[in-house]
C-alpha cells in the first residue's frame, strides 16, 4: 500500500511516500460532529525533488479516518469554511429560504390533490376518480426528476439545477391553476391538470436533493446533521405557512385557482431569490476542478458573514492546494458511474432499503392517521407538529451516538411501537390510546426520516452526491407510492403491522452498512 501526501512550497513540489502492508494502530480517537475519527501517526520519509536531485528527510504524517466513509471529516475545505463562517448569517439565511420554500416546497405540490380535488371536480366537471388517478403522476414524475435532475446537478452545479427545478415547480402549479379557466371543456381542463402534476412531480426530483446538497455543502462537515435537521424543521414551517394561507383564502371565499396561482408565484419568487443571492457550493466547484470559482464562492460567504483576514488566507491556501494537486489516476468520473462503483453496491442497496422503509412508514402513518381529525388540513398540521420535536431529538442523539446508529435505533423503537399500535387497533382499544400510539410511532419514524436525508451527504463524495440523493429519493418515492395502496386495502391494524415490518427492515439495512 502506497500513500502520496502532496505538500506544496514555492520552490519545489514535495511528495510523502509511505509503503506498508497494513495500517498501524490508531493513536487516539476524537469526536467531530456526528462522526468518530481515528487518527494514525506514520513515520515516513519526505522526498523532495529540485534542480539538485532528490533529498529524503524524516517526516511524520497524521491521517484521520472516519467510520469507513469515503469523505474525510477534516480537510482544507472544512478549515476554509469554518473560517468563513463568522456570524453564520449566510448559512442561516440560506437554510431558512431553502427550507421554507424550495426544500419545503414539495408539500405545495403533493398536498394539492388532498386540498383541491373536490373543488376542481365541481368547477370543471372532471370525474373525481380521474383526479385521484392523476395524483399518481406526481410520484412518477418525482422518480423521473430524481433520475434526471439530481445527476445533472452533479455536472452543472447545485444552484443551476435548483433554479431549474424551482421554475418547473412554479410552472406545474400555474398549469394546474389554468385548468380553472376552462369550465366548459373538461377535456382541456383534465389535460392541464395532468400536465401540471407531471411537471410539478418532475420538479420535486431536483428540488429536495439539490436544496439539501447546497445547504449542507455551505457549512463545514461537523454541521451536516444540524443543517439537515434544521431543513426538516423549516419544512414543517412550510406546512404551517400553507395552512395559514389556505385558511385565509378560504375565509376570503376566493377561488381555488387563485390559491394555486399564489403557491406558484411563491415558488417562483423563492427561486428568483436563490438565483440572485445564493452562492454555488464550494465543495462541488472543487470536485469539478474549478478552484478559482470555489475561492470566489468562499470569499463571498466570508464577506456576507463578516469574516476577517484569516478566512482570506485559508481560502487562498485551499485554492493553491487544489490547483497544484496532481490529477486523479482514475481520471474524470461521471456521477452515475461513480455511484455504481462495485465497492459501493452493498452501501447503495442498504441506503435504498432504508429510504424505501422510512418513506413507506412515514406516508403510511400520515394517510392512516387521518382519523385524528375530521378536517384534512387540521390532521396534516397535527401530524406535522409531531415532526418538530422528532427532528430536534434525532439531531441531538445523532451528535452523540452517530447518525447511522441513531437512525437505526429510531427505526427499531418505531417498529416496536407500531407493533403495539397494531395490537391496540385489532382489539378495539380506546381512541386516545390508539392515537397516542400512532403519534409515538410517527415520532420515531420522523426522526429516522430526518436523519436519513443527511446520511448520503456523509457517505458519498461531492462529485456524485446529487446522484446519491436522487437514488435515495427514487427508493423513498417507491415506498410512498405503495403507502396509499396499503392504507386503502388494509384496516388500521394491518397498516400498522406493515409499517412495523418495513421499519424493522430499515433498521437491519442501516446496521448492515459497511
Amino acid at each position: 500500500m502506497i500513500f502520496f501526501f502532496p505538500k506544496f512550497e514555492r520552490s519545489s513540489r514535495t511528495f510523502v511516500r509511505f509503503r506498508s502492508s497494513r495500517l498501524p494502530q490508531p493513536a487516539d480517537e476524537v469526536r467531530a460532529g456526528p462522526r468518530r475519527l481515528r487518527s494514525f501517526e506514520f513515520g515516513v520519509h519526505e522526498i523532495r525533488a529540485n534542480s539538485k536531485g532528490c533529498v529524503a528527510t524524516p517526516a511524520s504524517v497524521r491521517v484521520e479516518m472516519s467510520e469507513g466513509y469515503t469523505t474525510a471529516a477534516a480537510s482544507p475545505l472544512d478549515a476554509a469554511l469554518k473560517a468563513a463562517v463568522g456570524s453564520r448569517l449566510y448559512q442561516h439565511a440560506l437554510e431558512l429560504v431553502l427550507g421554507v420554500s424550495l426544500f419545503g416546497g414539495s408539500v405545495f405540490v403533493w398536498v394539492v390533490p388532498m386540498l383541491f380535488d373536490a373543488h376542481i371536480s365541481a368547477d370543471t366537471g372532471i370525474a373525481p376518480t380521474s383526479l385521484v388517478a392523476s395524483s399518481s403522476l406526481i410520484y412518477f414524475g418525482w422518480i423521473g426528476g430524481c433520475c434526471v435532475l439530481s445527476p445533472w446537478g452533479d455536472r452543472v452545479g447545485r444552484k443551476p439545477a435548483l433554479v431549474v427545478s424551482g421554475l418547473l415547480a412554479a410552472s406545474g402549479a400555474l398549469l394546474t391553476a389554468a385548468a380553472g379557466l376552462h369550465h366548459a371543456n373538461p377535456g382541456r381542463s383534465m389535460a392541464l391538470v395532468l400536465a401540471g402534476r407531471a411537471v410539478g412531480g418532475f420538479a420535486l426530483g431536483g428540488l429536495m436533493p439539490q436544496a439539501l446538497a447546497l445547504a449542507v455543502e455551505a457549512s463545514e462537515t461537523a454541521q451536516a446533521t444540524a443543517v439537515g435537521m434544521l431543513l426538516n424543521v423549516y419544512y414543517c414551517g412550510a406546512v404551517a405557512l400553507l395552512a395559514g394561507y389556505h385558511y385565509s383564502i378560504s375565509a376570503a371565499r376566493l377561488p381555488w385557482a387563485m390559491e394555486i396561482t399564489g403557491l406558484g408565484a411563491f415558488l417562483g419568487l423563492a427561486t428568483a431569490g436563490v438565483a440572485a443571492c445564493a452562492v454555488e457550493s464550494p465543495s462541488f466547484l472543487l470536485s469539478a476542478g474549478r478552484a478559482e470559482a470555489a475561492a470566489a464562492s468562499l470569499r463571498r460567504i466570508a464577506s456576507i458573514n463578516g469574516a476577517g483576514d484569516e478566512a482570506a488566507d485559508l481560502i487562498a491556501a485551499v485554492v493553491r492546494l487544489q490547483s497544484d494537486s496532481p490529477p486523479s489516476p482514475l481520471g474524470p468520473v461521471s456521477a452515475p458511474e461513480g455511484l455504481c462503483r462495485r465497492a459501493w453496491l452493498r452501501r447503495n442497496a442498504c441506503v435504498g432499503v432504508a429510504f424505501f422503509a422510512v418513506a413507506a412508514s412515514w406516508f403510511g402513518l400520515n394517510l392512516s392517521a387521518g382519523a385524528l381529525a375530521s378536517e384534512a388540513m387540521l390532521s396534516l398540521l397535527l401530524l406535522t407538529l409531531v415532526d418538530v420535536p422528532a427532528y430536534a431529538v434525532g439531531g441531538w442523539l445523532a451528535e452523540r451516538y452517530g447518525l447511522r446508529h441513531t437512525a437505526a435505533g429510531a427505526f427499531a423503537v418505531g417498529g416496536a411501537i407500531l407493533a403495539s399500535l397494531a395490537y391496540l387497533a385489532s382489539h378495539a382499544f380506546s381512541q386516545p390510546a390508539i392515537t397516542a400510539a400512532a403519534l409515538a410511532g410517527k415520532f420515531c419514524i420522523s426522526g429516522a426520516f430526518g436523519l436519513l436525508w443527511v446520511l448520503p451527504a456523509e457517505m458519498y463524495p461531492a462529485h456524485c452526491l446529487g446522484a446519491a440523493l436522487g437514488f435515495a429519493n427514487v427508493c423513498g418515492r417507491s415506498g410512498s407510492m405503495l403507502a396509499p395502496v396499503a392504507t386503502a386495502a388494509l384496516p388500521l391494524w394491518g397498516t400498522a403491522a406493515a409499517c412495523c415490518a418495513v421499519s424493522l427492515a430499515g433498521a437491519a439495512a442501516l446496521a448492515a452498512i459497511e
